[in-house]
C-alpha cells in the first residue's frame, strides 16, 4: 500500500490536471506623485499584509509555538485535503521551478505576496470549489488578480513538475506487476476497480436535459458522468470525464 504522503500527492496531481484559463487584469497605476496621506495609508496597508500572512504562517507552520498554540494535523489536513508534508513539498518544488512563487520587489521597491499565499490560494479553489473573490479576501489577504494568476501558474507548474510519473499511461511493467498482484488476490487478469460518478448540471442547457437527466441517479437533474479506474494503491490508470447522465453506470464503459 501506498504511504498517505503520496496518496495525497497523486490526490492533488489528479485534481490540478484540469486546465484553468489565464485571465489577466490591470496593473494599478499611480500616475500621481503619491501624497504624504497615500504614503500613509499604503503604510498602513503594508503592515497589515505582514500580519495576516504572520497569523497564517504561524497558524501552520511555526514549529516554535507550543503545541497547543498551534493548529492540529487534521485542521491542516480539512483545510487543504492533503498533509503538511505533501505541501511542503508541493511548494518547494514549484519556488525551484517558477520564478513567480518567490517573494518578489517591484520596481518601486514594494515587497510582494509570499510563496504560501500564491499557492493556498490557487489549492483552495482546486480543493473545495472557493470562489477567486472569496479566496482573495480571506487569510490569503491577495488581489484577485494575483489568485488568478497564480492558479495558473500552480497548475502549469504541477503538471510540468509530475505529469512524467504521474499522469501517464501504464507501461508493461505496470501492467505485469498489477495483473501479478491482483492474480494473488484471487482476480486474474485485473488491473484496477472501475466506478462512475455523477457530477450534477444545474445549468444544462433545456434542449440537451433529456440526454443528460438518468432520474434513477441524480433523482430528475441533469448530470455528466466521470468515469475512472483505480489500482489498489489509489494510483488512478485511467479517468474520462464527459458521458451523458442518462447513461446507466453499468453501459459507460467502452
Amino acid at each position: 500500500m501506498a504511504d498517505d504522503d503520496e496518496f495525497q500527492r497523486r490526490s492533488v496531481i489528479a485534481a490540478v490536471a484540469a486546465a484553468a484559463w489565464w485571465w489577466l487584469a490591470a496593473a494599478e497605476l499611480l500616475e500621481e506623485k503619491p501624497t504624504k496621506e497615500r504614503k500613509e495609508r499604503n503604510r498602513n496597508h503594508d503592515r497589515q499584509f505582514e500580519r495576516s500572512y504572520a497569523a497564517f504562517y504561524d497558524r501552520y507552520f511555526n514549529l516554535n509555538l507550543e503545541p497547543h498554540q498551534r493548529l492540529p494535523e487534521d485542521s491542516f489536513f480539512k483545510r487543504f485535503r492533503m498533509s503538511k508534508e505533501l505541501y511542503l513539498r508541493i511548494r518547494a518544488d514549484l519556488i525551484e521551478y517558477d520564478p513567480f512563487f518567490p517573494r518578489r520587489t517591484d520596481a518601486v521597491g514594494k515587497q510582494g505576496a509570499f510563496p504560501d499565499q500564491k499557492i493556498v490560494a490557487a489549492i483552495e479553489i482546486l480543493t473545495s470549489g472557493e470562489s477567486f473573490e472569496k479566496s482573495a479576501q480571506g487569510t490569503n489577504n491577495v488581489s484577485d488578480t494575483m489568485v488568478w494568476n497564480s492558479l495558473q501558474h500552480f497548475c502549469d507548474g504541477v503538471i510540468a513538475l509530475y505529469e512524467a510519473e504521474y499522469l501517464r499511461s501504464p507501461t508493461q511493467e505496470d501492467v505485469e506487476r498489477l495483473e501479478k498482484l491482483n492474480a494473488s488476490r484471487g482476480f486474474p487478469g485485473m488491473l484496477g476497480s472501475i466506478d462512475c460518478m455523477h457530477w450534477k448540471w444545474e445549468k444544462c442547457p433545456t434542449a440537451w436535459a433529456g440526454q443528460y437527466t438518468s432520474g434513477q441517479a441524480t433523482k430528475t437533474l441533469p448530470s455528466v458522468i466521470l468515469e475512472a479506474i483505480c489500482s489498489y494503491d489509489t494510483w488512478f490508470w485511467h479517468a474520462y470525464f464527459g458521458m451523458a447522465g442518462a447513461n446507466n453506470d453499468l453501459y459507460t464503459p467502452t
